[in-house]
């Protein structure tokens, strides 16, 4: 047999064999918080099968089990403080990290890690009490004390620090847990923490700034120093929420094997109105790709006062990356929501019932002004006729850039004319209107209608209910107004207005809709001199609700992102079911509708 400190797996599998009930009844105990029968147990192990349990990372139980973590890693994600105490007392490694996946690729992500993750101080303590490397923590050089600094853990910050924390030890990304809790006002940590480095300043003849098993950490950072946020045209905090968010996520779902695209969301309350919004996303031609971490840094500019400094999509990215790892047969992402409340909007992050076509803006927006290109935003004014429409549109094109630019809103920005019409010298002015959604309302005096009813009445020509002030006339004129596609995005999101507001309360219309799915035609929508010449879209997922908006449950069906088939797929929060073929073309529930341009060069070149 291998040396008691470094045990094979061939001697892992002998031992288990010998011993295999007592090896499951080790980490059932362990798990299930059993201290006195655990007690019992491991005086009933001889010294070998001991170091077995304690320092092998794979469950001899569960050996093709794809997350794998020590006794003492499940003690500590448990809170079973005093098992934590016990393992420690008879050998385990304080600093051993957990493993993802199957080949033993670590993510170094501590037991002291996941106890600041639990915002237990007892379990800090006791780590550090038995040699745990208070430096040590998760994947990008986020330590346990820059997390702490996250979550505005004012006792644990001051133990760390008071144990020998390093202050300016910097993530790969430069970030110190001075400039965290700078960023997230938290006015006692940055006291504390100015206090501790005038104090070790003064004191620097006498010691060394940092304690000696620290010395060599604290070197690495000097020859790496920390950087103004600033200067990171990556994005600010882009790599600590993605760290973060992906460490926590992970530890708080359940890992199963399950077919890529095919990952669910539990529902944390009420939030399959955020979950239903999310999977269509998810299957987004382009938008997935987009927001994968290595793509996502490229383009998040944390420099955009507007933005979130890159909080919210390095949290997203993390979502969308265990989303297509297949790892996971659903995804708990608490951690998302709770960086959507902190940075983008809180009342939606109550965990109550909202509305799914909200929600999803609010996220566009926010991905938008993080990844916004224009730091200095330049404003103009419209001031267009009908002479050239051609060059009125470069032009327009142009200016907005000035004002706002980013992959998100190139991917999503339909484009408008609005022509307003004299109805006594038919005098013109145009107007180009962006948004990132089609909302259509739907008439209440019918039972059933069809999508292209709805678009015909959205762009129909109508009289202005107040006169119109024409610049030629002088004065206030009769007008009408019509509005026409001028430019149709990569991918169109129709939104069925299926919640009105009549005498101080939401009531839904469950109007039954037919809506295109193989192919939607927008070509009688398009303006007569708009040069965009594909207007045919196809249907690739659905957001639907039932009941009435404070009651009622969100679901969504999708194509598979990854599918060749145009295989579809229905989402109830945690449950996904292949389904085949698409949904019904005619639903009373239908709310959100997601299109994407059927022409193939675009589709490559998304």
């Amino acid at each position: 047999m291998a040396d008691a400190e470094h045990p094979t797996a061939a001697d892992a599998a002998v031992v288990v064999d010998n011993f295999e009930t007592r090896a499951r009844r080790f980490f059932d105990l362990v798990n299930d918080g059993n201290i006195q029968q655990l007690r019992v147990l491991i005086d009933a192990l001889d010294a070998d099968e001991l170091n077995i349990l304690l320092r092998w990372m794979v469950d001899p139980v569960e050996r093709d089990y794809i997350r794998s973590r020590s006794a003492l890693w499940s003690a500590v994600f448990r809170q079973h403080t005093d098992i934590v105490d016990l393992l420690l007392e008879k050998g385990a490694d304080p600093n051993e990290p957990m493993i993802f996946g199957e080949n033993d690729q670590r993510t170094n992500m501590t037991p002291l890690y996941s106890a600041v993750l639990h915002a237990n101080l007892e379990l800090c303590i006791v780590l550090i009490e038995r040699g745990a490397n208070v430096d040590l923590g998760s994947d990008f050089g986020i330590t346990p004390l820059m997390l702490a600094c996250d979550r505005s853990q004012t006792e644990i910050v001051t133990f760390l620090v008071e144990n020998g924390a390093n202050l300016d030890l910097g993530s790969d990304s430069a970030i110190t847990p001075l400039m965290i809790a700078c960023d997230r006002s938290q006015t006692e940590i940055v006291a504390f923490a100015i206090g501790q480095r005038t104090y070790s300043s003064s004191s620097a003849a006498a010691s060394s700034p940092v304690p000696f098993h620290h010395r060599k950490q604290a070197k690495d950072t000097h020859q790496q120093p920390a950087q103004p946020l600033t200067d990171h045209g990556t994005g600010n905090f882009f790599l600590s929420a993605y760290a973060t968010s992906e460490q926590r996520i992970a530890s708080d779902s359940e890992w199963k094997k399950t077919p890529i695209g095919q990952t669910g969301l539990y529902n944390m309350g009420n939030t399959c109105f955020m979950n239903s919004a999310l999977q269509p996303l998810f299957h987004t031609p382009g938008f997935s790709q987009l927001f994968q971490e290595k793509s996502a840094q490229r383009f998040v500019n944390g420099n955009n006062s507007f933005g979130t400094n890159g909080v919210i999509s390095g949290s997203f990215s993390a979502l969308i990356d265990l989303i297509w790892s297949g790892k996971f047969n659903a995804l708990r992402p608490g951690i998302f929501l709770e960086f959507f409340a902190r940075r983008v909007n809180t009342e939606m992050a109550d965990r109550q019932q909202h509305d799914a076509q909200e929600f999803q803006l609010y996220l566009l927006d926010a991905l938008h002004e993080d990844t916004n290109r224009v730091n200095k935003r330049q404003s103009f004014e419209q001031n267009y006729d009908d002479t050239d429409l051609g060059a009125s549109a470069s032009d327009f094109n142009e200016r907005s850039k000035l004002f706002s630019s980013s992959p998100v809103n190139d991917l999503f920005n339909l484009t408008n004319i609005s022509v307003v019409q004299c109805s006594t010298c038919n005098t013109k002015s145009v107007r180009f209107e962006v948004v990132n959604q089609l909302s259509l309302e739907l008439p209440t005096n019918t039972d059933c209608l069809t999508l292209k009813d709805c678009l015909e009445a959205h762009f129909s020509s109508a009289s202005l209910e107040d006169k119109w002030d024409c610049p030629k006339c002088k004065s206030k004129q009769p007008a009408t107004r019509s509005t026409k596609i001028w430019e149709i995005p990569k991918v169109l999101i129709v939104h069925l207005k299926r919640f009105s507001l009549i005498d101080g309360h939401y009531v839904k219309n469950d109007v039954e809709v037919t809506f295109d799915v193989a192919e939607l035609d927008l070509a009688p929508f398009l303006h007569e001199k708009s040069t965009h010449h594909n207007a045919a879209l196809s249907l690739y997922g659905i957001t639907d609700h039932s009941g009435r908006l404070n009651s009622g449950h969100y679901t969504s069906s999708v194509i598979n992102l990854i599918s060749t088939d145009r295989e579809w797929l229905s989402f109830d929060d945690e449950s996904c079911i292949p389904c085949g073929t698409a949904p019904s073309p005619t639903s009373k529930r239908a709310f959100l509708l997601y299109y994407k341009q059927n022409d193939q060069q675009q589709q490559q070149q998304m």
